[in-house]
């Protein structure tokens, strides 16, 4: 004769991951409003550089970023570019300078690009100091 099993009991209840997901979408764009959108605030907000360093947002956040918009521009994905701006990033080197210098590589595009780069760099700050 066939054995009875008991029924399984449920050792805790996950919580509802749509729950969840709509509380990290919440907490996203609420940080997506602390970042300025125009230029002049954006390059003057304050960069908590430690932060930066301290959780590599440069090399796990900007990179593969820099390298998409790069490739986009540029046709191939250009190494020396690539170093050279997230070199510039490192350094703390001030967002209208980084523009200048890419002026002549990006052309019409560099604002842009520098703009959202540097806004995507406050987003990460903001996102890994929320934590």
């Amino acid at each position: 004769q066939p054995r009875k099993h008991k029924p399984l009991t449920r050792l805790e209840t996950p919580t509802a991951p749509a729950e969840d997901r709509k509380l990290r979408d919440d907490e996203m764009r609420r940080l997506i409003q602390q970042v300025p959108t125009d230029k002049a605030r954006a390059f003057a907000f304050d960069i908590d550089w430690d932060a930066v360093h301290g959780n590599n947002i440069i090399e796990k956040k900007l990179r593969p970023w820099v390298k998409k918009k790069v490739t986009e521009f540029l046709g191939n994905e250009e190494q020396g570019m690539i170093e050279f701006i997230l070199k510039k990033v490192s350094a703390h080197t001030k967002p209208d300078t980084i523009l200048a210098e890419l002026e002549g590589f990006l052309d019409e595009e560099a604002e842009n690009f520098t703009l959202k780069m540097w806004r995507m760099l406050i987003f990460e700050v903001l996102r890994v100091k929320a934590r």
